[in-house]
């Protein structure tokens, strides 16, 4: 996976800026990363539990866990600006391992009884994806918490999402801080995340047989998912 991507570019002030985007919209990005603690907050001691956090970014998913005062947090991302930005925010408060989300072999089952992930896997190419859901089903977590951009299985309320979303991106990124180059690369990665559409009957394909698996949030093109182990 190319690891030159809009990421590096942007990866200062990212959180801060996709605040802004979900505002723009009505919407709460606030809202979107409390809803994953909120699911995993339900496990008692879940404050003493080791969690991994897939496709880390720049840490936003771990703050809230961080926060509580989670101790042993694990975050993977193959991006080292990203990387690097989430050890300048948190520092020795979590481990970070660059690393690809669809090979995990480092990683030995049950080790994480926690796995978090925020706005990654709709990111992977569709064809990779059934190694992702592989490697969650062999470290075979208590809970698997995704939140993520899922398509509405409605095509008009998709469209509108979809549309109301890239005008965000291009305001806040070309129009207020012209930000051109990055703006048009996030424009073109909707082109392709819509060819590499991640729907929520994929999830079930994926990890149904495992877990039970239901909606907790939904905000416009994000939604929240949380996996129970049967």
């Amino acid at each position: 996976m190319n690891t030159n991507d809009r990421f590096t570019k942007i990866s200062d002030d990212y959180a801060l800026i996709w605040n802004e985007i979900y505002a723009s919209q009505g919407l709460s990005y606030e809202e979107f990363q409390q809803s994953i603690f909120d699911q995993v907050s339900k496990i008692a001691n879940f404050k003493n539990l080791p969690i991994l956090d897939l496709g880390c970014g720049d840490g936003e998913t771990s703050a809230k866990f961080i926060e509580a005062g989670c101790k042993s947090i694990v975050g993977v991302d193959l991006n080292q600006t990203m990387l690097d930005q989430c050890a300048a925010r948190f520092g020795n408060k979590m481990t970070l391992v660059r690393g690809d989300v669809t090979d995990l072999s480092q990683f030995a089952p049950g080790q994480f009884p926690v796995i978090i992930t925020g706005a990654t896997i709709h990111n992977l190419p569709r064809a990779l994806r059934p190694k992702f859901w592989v490697e969650i089903i062999r470290l075979r977590p208590e809970i698997f918490v995704i939140g993520d951009k899922i398509a509405d299985p409605d095509p008009v309320k998709h469209a509108e999402y979809l549309a109301n979303e890239v005008a965000a991106v291009k305001k806040a990124y070309i129009e207020k801080r012209g930000l051109i180059e990055a703006g048009k690369e996030w424009v073109e990665h909707y082109a392709t995340d819509e060819r590499e559409r991640l729907e929520f009957a994929e999830i079930q394909e994926g990890l149904g047989e495992f877990y039970n698996i239901s909606i907790v949030l939904e905000m416009g093109m994000i939604k929240t998912i949380s996996c129970q182990l049967k």
